[in-house]
């Protein structure tokens, strides 16, 4: 062997074996690197949800589960059954879609609240004049999930920050257009004056009316959506009866690379459907 042809032999095992390595430094261990940053940023959103739970589960801990959870089912896919990997969609949207379907309920017994809650507002307005002991008195008689959120509220006032502020930051916190609309409301009649308690019930009486059309609206939709889930969930139903009664029909999905890539957009389409399907259903007032 010529010492040419050895040095470029060497050039080439040091280019193959520092590449990957120096990749993998960059997408996962450089604080800036894009795989960090995605996976900082999804942790932070999952943290900001947990916390609007009042869950003990932290981000970090989540993705941990998501990350092992992949890696059983991949393992059981190679050594088990290929379809199982199938599983997969569930391992990476189901704690995702769990903790949104969890915080949606949270928002609408924040809202199921309101009325009742504007209204011991004004109750207490009109015994003490100060609208931040009005809240604390208020807030005491309350159930959760508003309990709650008007405890932090109250936190922050004694804190030191402007109620207007701890306010804004509850409708941040919630993101809801109803407890939004409320909130807005109070501020602008704290700052325009006028008999407040007046405005306050008659917010309430409106806020009870808009929630009772929003109620029928959920009502009716409830059979399009449960429609929705037994029809995307035939896929799943489809593949592993084929599966299990002819697998052979099967196999060129699971073991070649244009199969690979054919279910894979398969599996995005399908998620994609459930999704849209889902975004038609959610019908706003």
């Amino acid at each position: 062997m010529s010492p040419q042809t050895a040095l470029l032999r060497t050039l080439a095992f040091v280019c193959l074996t520092l590449g990957p390595a120096a990749l993998f430094v960059y997408l996962f261990v450089v604080p800036t690197g894009p795989l960090r940053t995605l996976i900082q940023r999804y942790t932070n959103h999952l943290d900001r949800q947990l916390r609007f739970l009042r869950s003990p589960v932290t981000g970090a801990q989540i993705l941990a589960w998501q990350l092992v959870g992949a890696v059983l089912v991949g393992l059981a896919a190679n050594f088990i059954a290929p379809v199982m990997s199938m599983l997969e969609v569930a391992v990476v949207l189901g704690p995702f879609m769990q903790i949104n379907r969890l915080r949606e309920r949270r928002v609408i017994r924040l809202e199921q609240q309101l009325d009742g809650w504007l209204l011991m507002l004004a109750n207490a307005l009109k015994a003490v004049p100060s609208i931040g002991d009005a809240l604390a008195s208020s807030q005491a008689l309350l159930h959760v999930p508003i309990s709650q959120e008007l405890d932090v509220v109250l936190k922050e006032y004694k804190l030191g920050t402007p109620l207007d502020v701890a306010l804004r930051n509850m409708a941040e916190r919630v993101k809801s257009r109803v407890i939004t609309t409320a909130i807005t409301m109070l501020q602008v009649a704290r700052r325009t004056g006028g008999d407040l308690p007046a405005t306050l019930e008659t917010s309430a009486a409106s806020l009870r009316e808009l929630a009772r059309l929003e109620g029928v609206v959920r009502t009716k939709t409830a059979d399009g959506r449960n429609q929705a889930l037994v029809v995307g969930a035939l896929p799943l139903v489809v593949i592993v009866a084929l599966y299990f009664v002819q697998n052979d029909l099967l196999m060129p999905l699971f073991r070649s690379l244009k199969g690979n890539i054919i279910l894979g957009l398969a599996i995005a389409l399908w998620v994609g459907a459930i999704a849209a399907s889902m975004k038609i259903l959610k019908v706003d007032i």
